[in-house]
């Protein structure tokens, strides 16, 4: 940056020399007070003091981008003690009249609400270290201390504890060697919640952010020159999901380069029973997401707005093409075992439009038991396309297909609903007059699910009655018996 425009008064006293005066960098006022002391042993000890206001629009005066999460000015003060040997520095910023916006960590300060910001610093030949950083406000205490040592290669080491913002309890070390950083996060508790609640709309970071001090929110990996490479390591004992979930004694490797993520190993449990794992591999040809839980209704509850499913084994794997994240078409499967669905309001719907009596009481009692569900699906461009869709229990069967828009939040799905219990109990009451009444087919109901998701319309279609054969390519318990010589091997 230029200074410009500057006044300057100076007094010359015993061996002291005092000067002031103010400068202008762009549009901000910068007032300086100088000290000379030549009358130290050691030699001079010159004593510089800077304030100012600062508003992050004129951040460009000193050759800075404004962070997208600081709005408004801060009051600063800079004194440097400047020895032959090393400089002092002691930075004060007050941040009353900044706004903090930390959306990704649920997290921001007013205008008007008191906040600040203290540091310490001594400055050598070869190395600068930090042996205080002090950030004070509603909600939010974070301290830390680190070095840079400045010879080839560089490295820097930061470590701050607490990182206290609203309900995230954590510990942050960040180390930085060569072109490659290691960051470690531990602690008591981290609030996912406010991450879930964004909207993919792309606006928030991607990846770590290669900044001294860890992540920078707000600040995407992709902005950087090249991008986050490295190592992330957390240990956690809490991690917060919606609906009053949690994951429990979470531990995490992830790699990255070039903003991008290559790796990563994820183990926990689920509200301290289940247990989860998930694993990313990426390859330049095929990568693999695979995510397993003894709890699956739990978990979805965590991550998802709204779920009925309560219970089940879950086992989700997905592929595609390059590095996470990444915008080639992703696919996979979805498979769940042994659930139960309570409540679903389209799932009431249909029961009750096409008068299943009997199976609109079970769901919204105890909920209906099924044995399976899956489905393959497809991910492209905000738009989750689902073909082969079918769960099954002893009461209900159900097929789907069609595509949920999760920009525009719209749902276009079609499929059948059969009531296995009414054809169980024929059979099972009257085996024989029982097969002869449903013959070699079962009556279905076609059902549609379309519109937004607050307000979607289900519409049923008139019964018809499908093959015997037809169904039994769908649900496995329509299958024959391995053991039936009578009935053919599929």
């Amino acid at each position: 940056f230029r200074l410009a425009r500057g006044e300057l008064s100076a007094r010359l006293q015993n061996g002291q020399l005092e000067a002031g005066g103010m400068a202008w960098a762009g549009e901000t006022r910068l007032d300086v007070r100088w000290q000379g002391d030549y009358r130290t042993p050691s030699g001079t000890l010159n004593v510089v003091e800077v304030r100012s206001s600062l508003n992050t629009a004129r951040f460009p005066d000193f050759g800075m981008s404004p962070p997208s999460f600081l709005r408004g000015d801060a009051d600063i003060m800079a004194e440097f003690r400047i020895a032959p040997e090393k400089t002092g520095l002691v930075l004060h910023a007050g941040l009353d009249g900044m706004a903090l916006q930390l959306t990704s960590i649920g997290w921001q300060k007013p205008a008007g609400e008191p906040a600040s910001l203290t540091a310490r610093a001594t400055i050598g030949n070869k190395q600068i270290s930090v042996s205080e950083i002090e950030l004070e406000g509603k909600d939010v205490t974070i301290s830390g201390s680190g070095t840079i040592d400045l010879d080839r290669p560089r490295t820097v080491f930061f470590s701050f504890d607490p990182v206290q913002i609203d309900e995230h309890r954590l510990a942050l070390q960040v180390n930085h060697a060569g072109e490659r950083y290691t960051i470690s996060v531990r602690g008591e508790q981290m609030n996912a919640v406010p991450l879930l609640e964004l909207d993919t709309d792309g606006s928030e970071p991607s990846g770590p952010s290669p900044s001294p001090a860890g992540p920078s929110p707000g600040e995407s990996a992709a902005e950087t020159e090249d991008g986050f490479t490295g190592t992330v390591m957390a240990d956690l004992d809490t991690i917060l999901l919606r609906n009053g979930i949690s994951l429990i004694d979470v531990t995490a490797e992830s790699q990255w380069q070039n903003g991008q993520i290559q790796n990563l190993a994820m183990t926990g449990s689920v509200n301290a029973e289940g247990r989860f794992k998930l694993n990313i591999s990426t390859y330049p040809r095929r990568s693999h997401i695979s995510l397993h839980s003894t709890d699956g209704g739990t978990l979805l509850s965590g991550f998802l707005k709204n779920t009925h499913l309560k219970g089940g084994t879950l086992n989700l794997n997905a592929f595609f093409t390059g590095e996470l994240p990444t915008d080639q078409p992703v696919t996979g499967r979805l498979l769940i075992e042994d659930f139960t669905i309570m409540n679903a309001p389209e799932l009431v719907q249909i029961l009750s439009m096409a008068s299943f009596i009997g199976l609109l009481q079970q769901i919204r009692s105890g909920g209906i038991d099924f044995s399976r569900l899956e489905v393959d699906y497809t991910y492209d461009d905000a738009v989750l396309h689902l073909k082969n869709g079918r769960m099954e229990g002893w009461s209900l069967g159900m097929t789907t297909e069609g595509s949920i828009h999760l920009d525009r939040k719209r749902l276009n799905l079609e499929g059948m609903v059969i009531p296995f219990n009414l054809v169980n109990k024929a059979i099972t009451a009257i085996p024989v007059v029982g097969k002869f009444l449903v013959g070699d087919g079962i009556i279905a109901t076609r059902y549609t699910i379309t519109g937004p998701f607050d307000d979607t319309d289900v519409d049923i279609h008139p019964l018809s009655t499908l093959p015997i054969g037809f169904l039994r390519k769908i649900f496995r318990q329509l299958k024959p018996d391995d053991d039936d010589p009578s009935e053919p091997q599929e």
